[in-house]
């Protein structure tokens, strides 16, 4: 993974759907070139000034999609990854809708993006709903040489 924890990912308790960490580059390369491909057939069969806001809205979508890695990898924040992953998925909905009212082959190639924005929200909140949470409370008065951690269950 681009983040280097790949410790913890293993370590999680993951749903039975949860792809493998040597799966997440390839589906990930994947799923941009399609997107990006997507929107060049918009672009190409549009032009600039007729697609301008169908690309807008990909470009929403791309960055939200790009936010959950830091987000759900990065920050080890699977509620937050679901939070990212349900606005990405709408606004791939979106895209979607918007990129099948200027070609049929740019809304085929974005059914798989879509489905896995579905796929993130599932994976966080198979992992969330699963994991024990260590949370680090400040020491309290007298306990300065104390670690408190508090464990959700």
């Amino acid at each position: 993974s681009v983040y280097q924890n790949d410790a913890w990912y293993e370590g999680l308790t993951r749903p039975p759907y949860a792809p493998a960490t040597w799966v997440i580059a390839p589906v990930y390369t994947l799923t941009f070139l399609l997107e990006s491909l997507a929107a060049w057939f918009v672009w190409y069969s549009n032009g600039i000034k007729h697609s301008l806001p169908h690309i807008l809205i990909y470009c929403c979508q791309y960055a939200c999609t790009l936010a959950w890695f830091p987000t759900f990898f990065g920050y080890e924040f699977t509620m937050a990854g679901i939070v990212v992953a349900i606005g990405s998925w709408t606004l791939s909905i979106l895209t979607l809708i918007a990129f099948s009212r200027c070609t049929w082959l740019s809304a085929v190639l974005f059914v798989f993006p879509v489905i896995l924005e579905v796929l993130h929200g599932c994976l966080g909140y198979g992992r969330d709903d699963q994991q024990p949470r260590q949370i680090t409370l400040a020491p309290g008065p007298g306990d300065h040489d104390h670690e408190h951690v508090a464990t959700r269950v």
